[in-house]
């Protein structure tokens, strides 16, 4: 019976192995975006350190002062992996990447190969670029496998690397893992927001506090803030409804810190396939079990929220620290004849543009003859931050520039010069008239007025129009309204007519 077993066994494991190797060389799985830091992290666990990574990094880096210390280094690695006379072919491929790189940057279109547990299956020169050029994250594609590859500190010391090289690459090695690491994102909710002071204090007994911030929001930017810290996340978007509607008897602030956890102890999540610090899961445990008696009417998780992983945590960063200089997209486009519209809005910034509204999008209508020119400035300044995906999207009337983290909208900018639903000459007339505002150009207020009777006319599930309508009656034009839109405020408002 015991022979039977062991056969069947080795029978699984051979089925499984070729289903593997099946799913890598077709190179099926799923697609995600994470960070350098939580990937290079995923592979140097268990003295297991994927020291390969760092011999590609010091030949790019020694290549860039212009010494070929660091591909002696590579060729002696690739001619010991793989025979003699290979790393010829190798050199010169590598080169080859590294003179793209130098060209072009990074290529979103490129995926690096990783399995179940994101240990490197294939990639590693593309990862040693990333470390080398700066980029804080990378694409990677999932396959559900076990794909261990060997080349921990032992391969290299079988493989009669010199005690210098070794020290050389194990130094490296763990200064790379410094340099990357970033703190994890905490954020204090507003109901705990008064007890802030208590938690960062038990907070730094797990790690050391690098920062501590406090943000306040008018009640529709808050909200705004909170939807877009848990967009990154698997939560559902009922659970975060029902978090806001605990947290809207409290004051719309917040506490943001940085915590450095020296060790995330990472465990891939089942949902996600991501990784996640058990660190952090420990953290936000014994925090909410200490203050939710002294939250009145608690709902799980508005005390304290941590991103998963770096990746997440940088994000929450951006959220809160609103790290796209927009005003200077503002100096681009006061180049041109434009204005923004719909700033009136819960969630604009006070402050805006010095200020944007993370995950959401700022409307600007224009000429038709400068529409070109002014999306391809545009694009141009999303394109400088390189760490986000940038997606162009062409309209009947315009155009829409993304900017993602992943797939994650960070900030859109939507140009149009032409409005559906309103007649042509709509937009050419409101430019005539359009109003500076605070270094920038709104339209005329009862162009926007008109405006904003399309915008609610067109989807009536955002509220927020219905309530400017009402709120600025006043300036309604119904003869200029006439020329442009067929209806009035009030058939609008009439619930359950148009």
């Amino acid at each position: 019976m015991g022979k039977i077993k062991k056969a069947v066994r080795r029978v699984e494991r051979s089925v499984k192995r070729r289903r593997e190797n099946h799913l890598i060389r077709k190179e099926k799985g799923r697609k995600a975006e994470v960070s350098i830091a939580d990937l290079l992290s995923c592979n140097s666990k268990n003295a297991t350190f994927r020291y390969d990574i760092v011999v590609r990094y010091l030949a790019v880096s020694e290549f860039h002062k212009g010494s070929d210390r660091g591909f002696l280094l590579y060729e002696k690695m690739q001619d010991r992996r793989m025979g003699d006379g290979f790393s010829k072919g190798a050199v010169k491929r590598f080169k080859a990447l590294i003179r793209s790189y130098d060209e072009k940057g990074y290529d979103r279109d490129s995926y690096i190969l990783v399995d179940r547990n994101l240990g490197l299956i294939d990639g590693s020169h593309r990862m040693a670029m990333a470390l080398y050029y700066g980029y804080q994250n990378i694409n990677v594609l999932i396959v559900d496998s076990d794909h261990p590859v060997e080349y921990s500190i032992d391969w290299f010391v079988e493989n009669g690397f010199t005690t210098e090289e070794i020290r050389w690459i194990v130094e490296t090695g763990a200064e790379l893992l410094r340099r990357v690491q970033v703190p994890f994102s905490c954020v204090i909710w507003a109901p705990a927001a008064d007890l802030a002071d208590r938690i960062v204090e038990d907070l730094s007994f797990f790690g050391t506090v690098t920062s501590v911030k406090r943000y306040d929001y008018a009640p529709g930017e808050y909200q705004s803030i909170v939807r877009a810290v848990y967009s990154i996340d698997d939560i559902e978007k009922w659970k975060i409804e029902k978090k806001l509607s605990y947290m809207k008897n409290y004051k719309p602030s917040l506490v943001a810190v940085d915590l450095t956890i020296p060790d995330p102890a990472y465990r891939i999540k089942a949902a996600t396939g991501l990784p996640l610090s058990t660190v952090g899961e420990r953290i936000k445990r014994a925090i909410r079990s200490k203050y939710k008696k002294e939250i009145k009417e608690y709902f799980f998780d508005i005390i304290l929220h941590i991103g998963d992983n770096m990746y997440q945590s940088e994000y929450m960063r951006d959220v809160f620290e609103n790290r796209i200089d927009f005003p200077k997209a503002v100096e681009i486009l006061n180049k041109y004849t434009y204005a923004f519209v719909k700033t009136d809005v819960p969630y604009m910034p006070k402050d805006f543009p010095n200020r944007i509204p993370v995950g959401k999008d700022a409307d600007i209508l224009c000429k038709k003859e400068d529409a070109d020119a002014l999306v391809r400035e545009m694009e141009a300044f999303c394109r400088q931050y390189r760490n986000y995906n940038v997606i162009t999207i062409p309209e009947a009337a315009g155009t829409r520039i993304r900017m993602q983290w992943g797939k994650v909208l960070v900030y859109q900018v939507d140009i149009s010069y032409a409005v559906s639903g309103l007649a042509d000459g709509f937009v050419p007339d409101a430019l005539e008239s359009r109003q500076s505002k605070n270094g920038y150009y709104i339209l005329d207020p009862r162009f926007e007025y008109i405006l904003r009777m399309q915008a609610y006319q067109k989807k009536k599930t955002k509220q927020h129009h219905k309530v400017y309508l009402k709120e600025h009656m006043a300036e309604y034009d119904a003869a200029l309204a006439g020329k442009y839109i067929s209806c009035t405020p009030e058939s609008l408002l009439e619930d359950g007519k148009s």
